[in-house]
């Protein structure tokens, strides 16, 4: 006795079953005429070798397979026949549409959240584009700036040159004047007296020419900016410039000193 199909028992149902079963039978019938028809048309064709190939076979092999391990994919199939009774079709479709509204309310879910990211990509991607924007304003500006100044005279450039290199020089010997009233003001020259104390010559050079003589072997020479001390070098004048950081001694003579480096620290 045959196992009873879903969704029916006997009567109305299992007309139906018996119905899908006599297509199934008839299809099959169909399928081995036409293999039977395939087979007895056979053609041959000869290839660029010179031998005979049956394709005609072979493409009527092909399509039975095919056919074939579709028959064996539908009867491994559960195969369902809708119920007939309306209550019971209403159900399932009912069951269907809900199935179907939380697929797509999940999917409604995704796409929002893929739309959010979008925006704030987006958003994200005109704060950069407002910031290349800002900086490329700015590079044209210069650019023009750059341009504009290319184009004046050169002249205007080389008189810019010499006026400053005038108003320098003015400044530089104000400076050295008033360095120089400073040092007789406030130093000195030593008289025979304070030279005979300190067994010094009769000439020796004042303050002023001392740092002079250190400032034009600093920048003369500034690979060896050392100066050898003589006689003509008041020791206190020398005393007061290692004391107050304007001089500084050899590491392994004491007999030569250098202007600090007060543009290197």
């Amino acid at each position: 006795m045959a196992e009873p199909l879903p969704f029916g028992g006997s009567g109305s149902d299992g007309d139906m079953a018996a119905k899908v079963m006599q297509e199934c039978e008839d299809l099959w019938l169909d399928i081995n005429k036409l293999q039977a028809q395939a087979a007895s048309c056979s053609p041959t064709r000869v290839n660029a070798d010179g031998e005979d190939s049956d394709i005609a076979d072979t493409m009527s092999e092909v399509k039975l397979k095919a056919l074939k391990g579709q028959l064996s994919a539908e009867a491994g199939k559960e195969h369902s026949i809708l119920p007939t009774d309306p209550v019971t079709l209403r159900a399932l479709l009912l069951e269907e549409i809900e199935t179907s509204v939380k697929q797509l309310e999940q999917t409604l879910e995704v796409v929002q959240g893929q739309r959010r990211e979008l925006e704030e990509e987006v958003k994200w991607e005109k704060q950069i584009m407002e910031q290349q924007k800002q900086i490329q304003d700015t590079l044209q500006r210069k650019l023009t700036m750059a341009q504009e100044a290319s184009e004046q005279p050169s002249n205007s450039a080389e008189r810019e040159l010499l006026v400053t290199k005038s108003r320098i020089k003015k400044e530089t010997i104000r400076i050295l004047s008033e360095l120089k009233d400073f040092s007789k003001k406030h130093f000195p020259h030593p008289d025979e007296l304070e030279l005979e104390l300190s067994d010094s010559p009769d000439t020796v050079k004042s303050l002023l020419d001392v740092i002079e003589t250190l400032m034009n072997q600093c920048v003369m020479r500034g690979s060896s900016p050392f100066v050898e001390l003589d006689d003509t070098y008041w020791p206190p004048y020398i005393e007061l410039l290692l004391r107050c950081g304007i001089a500084q001694r050899h590491e392994q003579n004491a007999n030569l000193v250098r202007l600090t480096p007060f543009h290197m620290k």
